[in-house]
């Protein structure tokens, strides 16, 4: 069972960088779209801190946001829309946090304000 889960939960963290976000986040379930982007948040937070592009990386997750939405005034599943609920409201946390660092100039991945 365990290898199962793991390889359901690779094989979404995988596929977030082959397909717009929108299609994967419908063709994965939901504890792999929450666990996947969590991931790939990370990995591309620290990438614009190391890069010191936190700025732009706002400005991408503002957008990302939006499209996030739009996708939820189609027609979905009863999971779908449920997964689209939860994963909204971490996407504007994220959003909310980027914003801190932003903020905060933060320059560098060992900071509290990041590993907090």
């Amino acid at each position: 069972m365990y290898d199962s889960i793991r390889h359901c939960l690779k094989n979404s963290v995988d596929h977030y960088a082959e397909v717009d976000r929108n299609e994967w986040v419908l063709v994965h379930s939901g504890q792999c779209v929450l666990n996947g982007s969590q991931v790939h948040w990370t990995t591309e937070v620290e990438d614009a801190i190391r890069k010191n592009e936190l700025a732009d990386y706002l400005a991408a997750l503002e957008n990302q946001l939006l499209k996030t939405v739009e996708l939820v005034r189609q027609r979905l599943t009863k999971l779908q829309s449920i997964t689209m609920g939860a994963l909204i409201t971490i996407d504007v946390h994220a959003k909310d946090v980027i914003k801190t660092l932003v903020e905060l100039k933060v320059n560098d991945v060992n900071p509290f304000e990041w590993i907090s």
